[in-house]
């Protein structure tokens, strides 16, 4: 049954904020993700961020990221939405008869978005706008229709993450740790790949990049969201110098967890050798582009495999090459 959207969008249009002098639009403006993430930009203190988003903010710019967000139980701290994007009247900006026509189907998914999100949150402020006062509040010369930015929640830690695997059930389970991944387009790829292979979870290093990013977001379509992840130290440049396998590793394996480097080595199993297969719990180490993983974790492991390859290629874009890992170990 069509929603109908007349009526959400008088509905929204009668409780949204509208005012362009509204400290929390702030937050759509282009801020650099460690702004957003600590809080720290002009305007943060007037709009309330740091009340309501104790650990930062994160942005989703799509009607699929935002739903990811919401799913994996994200708040949401403001939402702006372009109002001509709801409308199945107008005319969408830039856009054919034929492009018109394909935007409808999506005005009514934005329309269902967007009451849920004024049913589950009626105390988030809603901001309705144009198309052209859109883009001036976000400074991005394109609308998507819809943003919207989120307070982040609580880090996970490591250890909790994998006893929470446990209760869920008996079937296997796979986890990634990825290592100096620091390219926010490979670690979207990552994500992606594990959330359509069925991966647990993943486990980061603390130089890796946020997946939480604004890029990293995009890029990964929402994924980041559907696969529950944490650092396997804390990121806290202040934490006592020392490297992430020494402790990180250790927690896999007081976990049961057989340990996989993905490397190139001489003595490295096929990665289709079938012990890796029988395994009730796995974890595969993926480090990053040119360089690989350290030594040091590579000796913390309990097994070193390769991807077999013809016509004497090496190795694989690490995106790629996690792709093919999650298809053949999962």
């Amino acid at each position: 049954m069509q929603p109908d959207i007349r009526r959400i969008l008088e509905n929204l249009r009668a409780h949204a904020v509208t005012s362009r002098d509204d400290a929390r639009l702030v937050v759509f403006g282009k801020l650099h993700d460690a702004e957003l993430r600590a809080c720290n930009f002009k305007g943060a203190g007037t709009a309330g961020v740091r009340a309501a988003a104790p650990c930062g903010l994160f942005v989703a710019e799509s009607p699929r990221a935002i739903e990811c967000a919401m799913r994996a139980g994200a708040h949401p701290f403001a939402v702006l939405v372009d109002e001509t994007f709801l409308d199945i009247g107008a005319s969408v900006p830039c856009a054919g008869a034929e492009l018109r026509a394909e935007a409808e189907p999506s005005a009514t998914a934005l329309a269902e978005l967007v009451s849920e999100l004024a049913d589950a949150w009626p105390q988030t402020p809603v901001f309705l706008a144009d198309s052209e006062e859109f883009c001036r509040i976000t400074e991005y010369p394109l609308s998507r229709g819809i943003m919207a930015v989120f307070a982040r929640p609580e880090p996970l830690d490591a250890a909790a993450l994998l006893r929470n695997l446990d209760a869920d059930g008996a079937r296997k389970r796979r986890v990634c740790i990825v290592e100096n991944v620091t390219n926010y387009a490979n670690m979207a790829s990552i994500f992606k790949s594990a959330a359509a292979f069925g991966i647990d979870a993943v486990l980061i290093t603390p130089s890796c990049h946020d997946p939480w990013y604004r890029r990293c977001v995009r890029v990964s379509d929402g994924a980041v969201f559907d696969v529950p992840w944490a650092y396997t130290n804390s990121p806290d440049a202040t934490e006592p110098a020392g490297h992430w396998s020494t402790r990180g590793i250790q927690l896999l394996h007081e976990a049961s967890y057989t340990v996989v480097a993905l490397a190139l080595r001489d003595d490295a199993l096929s990665l289709d050798d079938p012990r890796f297969k029988v395994c009730e719990k796995l974890a595969f180490v993926l480090g990053t582009e040119g360089e690989g993983l350290d030594p040091r974790t590579i000796a913390a492991c309990d097994f070193t495999a390769i991807i077999p390859m013809a016509h004497d290629v090496d190795s694989l874009n690490v995106a790629a090459a996690s792709a093919v890992a999650f298809w053949e170990l999962c």
